[in-house]
């Protein structure tokens, strides 16, 4: 864990190293995260496992750091932040001061978005993708200068496709348990469901139930009971448990729509074998059973709400802000942070007044930061340009770092949702993007860690030329060590991949080979 650190330690501590100077990394949390300087936390660790030394010291202090003048001569105000201080060892000896920022955001969305907002929104996205899809095998972006076309993955209509029925499948079902709670507690199970519906759905809820044991076992339960045959073939078979689990909770959520509208029309039900076994029961076990299948798709309904309203709703704050005015004010507001964040290192000065403090910046993102940190390196360079360049943002930025990143997924959602609009708009739109604008902006090294395990990150592809300018394009890097379905998302901060980059992007890459040999 980060410890503070006393005044003393701070008046002893040695000068920075002269030559290189100091190293500044700032990192955008993803989404979810609503502990305060917990992703800082993560970034030390994985700085100590860089270093090769799981207790090396690292400070925490808040610093007052001094701006650049203005452009007139005016002396700039000077803003206080929070940082975590780490000295990574150099090759050939000295070290290497290395301070860490955190854009932190995640108050800004916390209570602000509804169960309701989510299910639209990802209702809505998966809709418009997949008519996208359906309709052309292709979709376009503007982008350095011109329209560039991208071939949409032969998978990508059956994933929208299994995501709008399993999302329907949810609704229906957690529609038949709050009913039939309801009902229950008022009294009223009589009237509805009744004793022949109550079989029925009791049967559909079972299947769901299975699913749902299904799913979790693919989860935890296989990956690691089949490790012994290779982690590639223990991951295949985790997600094949997986997709039988899910395929599960959408048929049953079918069904409970498809019995209910059949009792409303008076037509005959019959129930399928998992209610004949347990309404073949009787006494306590058929009240556990009962228990049990009603009782498992509850709790997981509200684990579900929970992360689906802190972590999907995080997502729907950012990137809807084209749906709603109160969106738009999130997002605008968790850009004024990120921004004054990264623009006050940026601009920070040593004793001088004049020289920066930092010779190089490293900008990270995890998962919805990587949007955000995207966002806010676009703005730097952007104001900076504008300014004429006195914090030379793209000759200090040493990389910009992602991982986990659904922007090749957001960048998607952005053109499917809406039609083949005038080039104008186009235009403005990625005028305020100069990553994707010339390629003269991008001499920033850009590194996408990525799993194959993970659903919400992935490959960046979306977001250079095609083909891509092979100097200059995203390098994209599989970590074959994020191996857990699903939980690889968050797997990336414990493995050496991300380590080494940060290590590599923070030391250089030659020197970084040194300190490693």
């Amino acid at each position: 864990m980060l410890e503070p650190q006393a005044a003393a330690a701070a008046v002893a501590r040695p000068p920075a190293p002269a030559g290189d100077g100091r190293v500044a990394v700032i990192v955008c949390h993803g989404m979810g995260q609503q502990v305060a300087f917990e992703t800082l936390d993560c970034l030390a660790e994985t700085l100590r496992r860089a270093a090769g030394d799981p207790d090396r010291e690292v400070r925490v202090e808040v610093a007052r750091l001094a701006q650049l003048a203005t452009r007139t001569g005016t002396p700039s105000v000077p803003v206080d932040l929070r940082r975590a201080q780490i000295d990574l060892s150099r090759p050939g000896g000295g070290v290497q001061r290395t301070d860490l920022y955190e854009a932190y955001w995640a108050p800004i969305t916390e209570g602000q978005v509804s169960l309701r907002d989510v299910f639209w929104f990802l209702l809505g996205a998966g809709w418009r993708g997949l008519v996208a899809a359906l309709l052309s095998r292709r979709f376009d972006r503007w982008m350095f200068g011109g329209w560039v076309d991208f071939d949409v993955p032969l998978l990508t209509p059956v994933k929208l496709l299994g995501i709008i029925v399993l999302l329907l499948s949810l609704a229906a079902i957690n529609a038949v348990l709050a009913g039939v709670v309801a009902a229950r507690l008022l009294g009223a199970a009589g009237k509805w469901p009744g004793p022949d519906l109550f079989r029925v759905l009791t049967s559909d809820i079972a299947i769901a139930s299975l699913g749902l044991v299904a799913v979790a076992a693919g989860i935890r339960l296989v990956p690691r009971a089949l490790g012994f045959l290779g982690h590639a073939i223990a991951s295949r078979l985790a997600w094949g448990v997986i997709y039988v689990g899910f395929a599960a909770i959408a048929w049953a959520g079918l069904a409970c729509a498809w019995h209910i509208a059949r009792s409303q029309l008076n037509w005959p039900l019959s129930m399928t074998w998992p209610g004949a076994a347990v309404f073949g029961l009787s006494g306590v076990w058929y009240r556990l059973d009962i228990g049990l299948i009603w009782g498992l798709p509850v709790a997981a309904a509200a684990i579900a709400r929970r992360y689906l309203i802190h972590y999907v709703g995080d997502v729907v704050a950012y990137i809807s802000a084209h749906t709603a005015s109160r969106f738009a004010d999130i997002r605008k507001r968790i850009q004024e942070v990120s921004l004054r964040v990264g623009s006050t290192v940026f601009h920070a000065v040593g004793d001088d007044g004049a020289t920066p403090l930092y010779t190089s910046v490293v900008v990270v993102g995890h998962s919805l930061g990587s949007v955000i940190a995207y966002d806010m390196l676009n703005s730097l360079i952007t104001q900076d340009r504008l300014d004429g360049h006195p914090a030379r943002v793209l000759e200090r930025t040493a990389q910009f770092l992602t991982f986990g990143s659904p922007l090749n997924k957001t960048a998607y959602i952005f053109r499917t949702q809406r039609g083949k609009g005038s080039e104008v708009r186009e235009t403005m739109a990625a005028a305020i993007q100069p990553l994707i604008t010339h390629y003269a902006n991008r001499t920033i090294p850009w590194v996408n860690i990525y799993s194959r395990n993970d659903w919400i990150g992935g490959r960046l592809q979306y977001y250079d030329t095609n083909p891509p300018d092979p100097s200059r394009k995203v390098d994209n890097r599989e970590d074959l060590e994020a191996r857990t379905p699903l939980a690889a998302h968050s797997e990336h901060w414990e493995n050496a991949m991300l380590s080494d980059a940060l290590r590599d992007a923070i030391l250089g890459p030659a020197r970084a080979a040194g300190a490693r040999g």
